[in-house]
C-alpha cells in the first residue's frame, strides 16, 4: 500500500492499533540484485506506514523488530541484553530492520506517537516457505527439510538460539 492508500484504509476502517512488520528478508543473492529495491521497501515502507499512523491518529503501534538487529553481537554475547549489548547488523534485513527500529522511536519522539518496539526471537513455523520475498529461511526449517530429503547440510555457525514456533 502507499500512503494515502493506507491512511483511506485505516480511516475508513476507523482502525485504532497497528502492527507493522512487513520487510522483505532476501538472501545473498537477492540482496545483491536488488539492494537498492529492498531498502527502499524495508526502510521507506516503514516510513510510509509511520507517517500514516501519526496523520490518523492511531493509539496503539508495534513496530515489530527482529533479534537479528544484534548481528555479530549475537554470536558474541551469551546473554543479550537490550541495554548492553550493541546492534552490529551485518545484512541488509538486519540493517533495515535496526533502522526501521530507529526511526520509528524517533517519530515516538518527535510526535508523541504510541509506540512500542519489539525485537522478536528467531521465529520459525509451518507457514515457513520460501515467497520470493522470504528468501531466508530460518535454521530449523532448513534442517528439518534436509532431514526429510535425507541430505546433509553444513552450517555456519552453531545453531544455539531462542526459536519461536509460530
Amino acid at each position: 500500500l502507499n500512503g494515502d492508500t493506507l491512511i483511506q484504509t485505516l480511516n475508513q476502517y476507523n482502525i485504532k492499533s497497528l502492527i507493522h512488520a512487513a520487510a522483505i528478508t532476501p538472501d545473498i543473492e537477492h540482496e545483491m540484485k536488488s539492494f537498492s529495491k529492498i531498502s527502499s521497501i524495508n526502510y521507506n515502507g516503514t516510513l510510509s506506514v509511520l507517517e500514516a499512523a501519526k496523520k490518523v491518529g492511531i493509539e496503539k503501534f508495534f513496530y515489530i523488530s527482529s533479534c537479528t538487529v544484534y548481528g555479530e553481537t549475537g554470536y558474541i554475547d551469551q546473554l543479550l541484553d537490550e541495554k548492553k549489548s550493541i546492534p552490529l547488523p551485518v545484512n541488509l534485513y538486519e540493517i533495515t530492520k535496526y533502522a526501521g527500529e530507529r526511526l520509528a522511536l524517533r517519530y515516538k519522539t518527535l510526535y508523541d506517537l504510541p509506540l512500542t518496539v519489539c525485537r522478536l526471537g528467531y521465529v520459525y513455523g509451518a507457514w515457513e516457505h520460501y515467497t520470493g520475498l522470504r528468501q531466508t529461511l530460518s535454521v530449523p526449517f532448513q534442517v528439518t527439510k534436509a532431514a526429510y530429503e535425507k541430505t546433509t547440510i553444513h552450517l555456519p555457525r552453531p545453531g544455539v538460539r531462542d526459536w519461536i514456533y509460530s
